[in-house]
């Protein structure tokens, strides 16, 4: 492609000690020279409506056009609210801090900033900015258990490497940062409520999962997913993304029963709380019994417990369009019924 740049250094060094040097002028022009800034936004941006309460014939259309995920149009208006017209909320889902970073953030992140960049200083258009730290998660858990220290000791050191990368990439720290093991309580708070709702079961281990066939029954589910197929590799199936996934069953065809008692009732179906397991260090009391958040309700919750039931801006990269954006969507969808504003635009594949 015209412009593009192609890095590459040594096994077992960091992002930082090989990106240092290099120039972040140099890196935006290699990769959008040529272009004008409201076409980089068209490049760079996928949107997703769901403003319920607001027609778009009463919000305040910036000038900005962006490419829609649903439509596929290519030419779908960047619309704030006519309350705060320069103004956007904008979630970013962050790392799981198990590892040290890759290209693969750097592509993400920087990708991320720049439009944010063009936003404020074209368009004039401020963005509160929040994005999570996975600090809990399966990888985390398995990788401390190898170099026999505290999962939260592992996560911090990880977390504070890719600041320092994301520092060295020229790459603005967000507004507010979120880590999953300081906001238990308001994923607990989010799962209780998607239980009431009818929407989460409790298993007999005390595991809490998402009914995604209940959902689908009054909802749309899937909607990111032709999208996902389209940018991945060509052995994607409706079930790969399913098997590759935390939190999913691993066998497709897995039902209630199981060798280790009732879990999901479908293939489909995704962990909320996970009950915990033998040898694991690190868990949180809940109504249902001891255990750690599942992977995609974290984001949805703590996005939630800063904004409220409106964003206007949700981003991050193409490997989680599906099923992790997806059912972020459903699980607002299901604590928020009938009135789920949550976001307003999707940005995925940055």
């Amino acid at each position: 492609r015209s412009g593009e740049m192609r890095v590459v250094w040594p096994r077992g060094t960091t992002l930082a000690q090989h990106l240092g040097s290099l120039s972040r002028t140099r890196y935006i022009t290699s990769i959008y020279n040529g272009h004008s800034y409201p076409r980089i936004i068209t490049l760079l941006t996928h949107g997703v409506r769901t403003h319920a309460s607001s027609s778009k014939s009463s919000m305040h259309d910036t000038g900005i056009v962006v490419n829609s995920s649903i439509t596929r149009s290519g030419k779908e208006p960047l619309t704030t609210s006519p309350s705060t017209p320069h103004h956007i909320t904008w979630y970013t889902c962050g790392p799981t801090v198990y590892d040290q970073s890759h290209l693969g953030h750097a592509r993400t992140y920087v990708s991320i900033d720049i439009i944010q960049r063009i936003l404020t200083n074209k368009f004039g258009i401020s963005v509160q900015h929040a994005m999570n730290i996975t600090d809990i998660d399966d990888k985390i858990l398995t990788r401390a258990k190898e170099q026999g220290v505290h999962p939260s000791v592992l996560a911090r050191k990880h977390e504070e490497s890719f600041m320092k990368d994301m520092r060295t990439l020229g790459v603005r720290l967000p507004t507010v940062i979120t880590r999953v093991s300081e906001h238990i309580p308001d994923i607990i708070a989010f799962i209780q409520t998607i239980i009431n709702n009818g929407y989460g079961f409790v298993t007999d281990d005390g595991s809490v999962w998402f009914d995604t066939e209940k959902y689908a029954s009054s909802h749309t589910y899937g909607i990111l997913r032709p999208l996902a197929s389209d940018q991945q590799d060509p052995s994607y199936t409706s079930t790969s993304s399913y098997q590759q996934a935390d939190d999913h069953p691993s066998d497709p065809n897995q039902s209630v029963a199981s060798s280790s008692g009732p879990v999901a009732k479908g293939k489909r179906d995704f962990a909320l709380w996970k009950a915990t397991k033998e040898g694991e260090t690190w868990s949180w009391p809940s109504p249902w019994g001891q255990g750690r958040p599942g992977w995609h309700i974290e984001c949805s919750a703590m996005c939630t417990s800063i904004f409220g039931s409106t964003l206007d801006v949700h981003a991050g990269g193409v490997d989680l369009t599906f099923p992790h954006h997806e059912n972020e969507l459903a699980q607002c969808g299901a604590h928020y019924p009938g009135k789920c504003t949550l976001p307003s635009y999707h940005m995925i594949g940055v």
